[in-house]
């Protein structure tokens, strides 16, 4: 009896897998067992919001293709974005950045930048 599930916790957990499946599934394509270990292990690494929310920005940019979904979630990680409100500042960020037209090369620990200012002044940051 010790390894019993409480109802809720199992019907929660099914719910959840079944939702990134079903969301896969109807944008994606179907879903292949790698796939599914693929998607699996992200969960387990980042959460199931961030997950869709991947998911989610790979659909609005017309890329209905896992690789594109992986390709946001390595950027993420390699930034250390860990939850959607993360996402979502870092991409307000990118878009003021591209507003102003700065532009920015990585450089050893920090990055060059040219600003979008008459002046196309350079900065370190």
């Amino acid at each position: 009896m010790q390894n019993e599930t409480k109802p809720d916790e199992t019907k929660q957990y099914n719910c959840s897998c079944s939702r990134r499946a079903h969301v896969f599934q109807n944008n994606f394509g179907p879903i292949s067992p790698f796939i599914s270990d693929t998607l699996m292990n992200w969960v387990n690494d980042v959460g199931e919001e961030l997950v869709l929310d991947a998911m989610q920005r790979a659909l609005e940019r017309g890329k209905s293709n896992w690789s594109y979904v992986k390709g946001i979630l390595q950027a993420w990680a390699k930034k250390g974005i860990t939850t959607v409100e993360d996402a979502k500042a870092e991409e307000a960020a990118f878009r003021r950045s591209r507003q102003q037209g700065d532009i920015c090369l990585p450089l050893g620990q920090g990055k060059l930048c040219r600003t979008g200012s008459t002046n196309g002044s350079v900065r370190r940051s």
